[in-house]
């Protein structure tokens, strides 16, 4: 779906996602989730966080210069299918003691998915608490028209607009307003 969303807005998916090491990386979490094989390249092992927590500790192990993924962007599908199988509680622990950290060492990008409102305002304030950054993104239906918009809720390292903006993205994966 999120594939399919992209191409809807312009982006030029498949020259991102070939290649040995492809620049834009989609990780389906929820095939695994329901018990069907991936059609993507890269999918969740299973739903197990210390499975999780064992592969990032295995890329942290490994030398930074020989990171092949340093610099790249992953796009993970709807993480909420985690808390099918795993506390809330676990979930963050795993965010803020394995991954986020370990993508800030390995100068990693992970945009990651979260559906709003199914939750406890617990366990959305810890994850937007770790998270560098908060991008909120909705399809506005009010008039005839659908349109995307987006904003930048929050970002740690820098000021930032809030305000929602229509958006396109681009082929570079360049988001204009």
């Amino acid at each position: 779906m999120v594939r399919t969303d992209l191409k809807t807005m312009g982006v030029n998916v498949e020259a991102l996602s070939t290649g040995d090491i492809p620049r834009l990386r989609f990780i389906d979490g929820y095939s695994t989730a329901i018990g069907m094989e991936s059609k993507e390249k890269y999918s969740f092992p299973s739903m197990n966080l210390s499975d999780h927590s064992i592969d990032v500790l295995g890329a942290l192990k490994a030398k930074p210069e020989e990171d092949k993924w340093r610099g790249r962007i992953a796009l993970c599908d709807n993480l909420s299918v985690m808390l099918r199988h795993n506390p809330e509680k676990a979930l963050i622990e795993f965010y803020g003691s394995r991954l986020v950290p370990s993508l800030r060492v390995r100068q990693r990008t992970a945009v990651q998915a979260f559906v709003k409102g199914i939750h406890s305002d617990f366990f959305y304030k810890n994850i937007e608490n770790l998270a560098e950054g908060i991008i909120d993104v909705k399809l506005d239906i009010s008039g005839d028209v659908a349109v995307n918009l987006i904003r930048v809720r929050s970002f740690k390292r820098g000021p930032h607009d809030a305000k929602w903006h229509n958006i396109k993205v681009g082929d570079n994966l360049a988001v204009t307003f």
